[in-house]
Parts: C-alpha cells; sequence; structure tokens
C-alpha cells in the first residue's frame, strides 16, 4: 500500500516535469522547487530503505522460500485428488502475492528512469543551475526499495527470480524422473531376490 502512495507521487513528479520540459521554462526558481520536491522524495525513499530494509529482505526470502519448497513438493505422488488442488492453490497465491508487491515496489524504479529521461532530453540551451543541479541528482542518486542493499526491486530482479525458480523446478524434474525409476528397478529386484 505504501509502496502504491509513493509510486503515486513520484508519477506527479514524474509528469510536472513532462511539463516542464515541453512547455520549455528554464525559470531557475522552478526548477529549484521541482529540485527540492524531487530531492525530499530521494530522502523519504532512503529513509523508507533504512527503517524497512530487514523488513523486505525477509519478506522476499520467505516468499521465494515458500515458492522454491512448495516446487520441490510438486513432484510428491499421492492418490489424495485434493492435496494437489490445495497445494497449487497455495503456491499461486504466494506467487501472486509475491509478483504484485514485487511490481508495485519496482515502480520506483520504473518511474524514476523515466524521470531520468525526461531531465536528459533538456535542452542545453535551456539549462540553468538548478537544472543542473536536478540531473546531477537523477543520475547519481538512486531512488528504489531495496533490501538491505543487497539487491534493488526492479522488473529486472523479479525475472531473474521466476528464472532461478523455474531453473530448479526443472532440476528437481530431471532428477525426480531420473531417481524414481531407477529406485523402483533396485526395489523390485531385492524383492525376487528373497
Amino acid at each position: 500500500m505504501l509502496s502504491a502512495i509513493l509510486v503515486t507521487r513520484l508519477k506527479q513528479l514524474k509528469n510536472k516535469i513532462k511539463i516542464l520540459v515541453k512547455t520549455k521554462i528554464n525559470n531557475a526558481r522552478v526548477w529549484k522547487r521541482v529540485r527540492e520536491e524531487h530531492y525530499q522524495f530521494c530522502c523519504l525513499c532512503e529513509n523508507i530503505n533504512t527503517q524497512l530494509g530487514s523488513m523486505v529482505l525477509l519478506s522476499f526470502f520467505t516468499n521465494v522460500f515458500l515458492i522454491v519448497v512448495n516446487a520441490a513438493s510438486v513432484f510428491k505422488i499421492t492418490n489424495n485428488i485434493f492435496k494437489p488442488l490445495g497445494f497449487h492453490l497455495t503456491n499461486a497465491s504466494v506467487v501472486l502475492k509475491t509478483l504484485g508487491v514485487s511490481f508495485y515496489a519496482a515502480g520506483f524504479y520504473e518511474e524514476q528512469s523515466k524521470i531520468r529521461t525526461y531531465v536528459l532530453s533538456i535542452p542545453v540551451s535551456s539549462y540553468n543551475l538548478e537544472i543542473c543541479r536536478l540531473t546531477d541528482q537523477v543520475l547519481y542518486i538512486e531512488v528504489a526499495i531495496s533490501g538491505k542493499r543487497f539487491f534493488t526491486v526492479r522488473k529486472k530482479a523479479i525475472l531473474t527470480i521466476a528464472g532461478i525458480v523455474a531453473t530448479y523446478q526443472l532440476v528437481l524434474k530431471q532428477l525426480n524422473t531420473q531417481i524414481i525409476p531407477n529406485f523402483n528397478v533396485g526395489t523390485n529386484l531385492n524383492k525376487t531376490s528373497h
């Protein structure tokens, strides 16, 4: 919920910058207000990362752990038809929750990238000291949710995690199809020898 509100605020700032760039306003006082507003938002984001970074890290770790554990139990054989159904519903809810939270948090980085694009598109002839400062601020201060600086939540990170889980599932499936037939053959041989 917090990230949705903050992404909306960042979109408002992006739209303000977009209008200023398109109308070619180079009034230093206007750009100073925009720069200060952006800096306040950067400070707020840094404060959120400081205060909630541990929780973000723990939440991501727990969600990925649950997804991987659920992926490992896909291959258990059961005769009960409701167990797989419950498993798939539980796994789907964990995956959807993780994706939903991740995409909202990734919105910070996406909107900051759009702001960066607009600021860098300002013609050099319109530059003043405040636009120069805003450009430095946009280029060198990262606005993104992070898990204690171990990772920043971006769409690229979400896709990386999805790729790791998919690879893990494929490896487990391959191991499962190779181990179970060999185990059954060995078990049958032991039964016939007695």
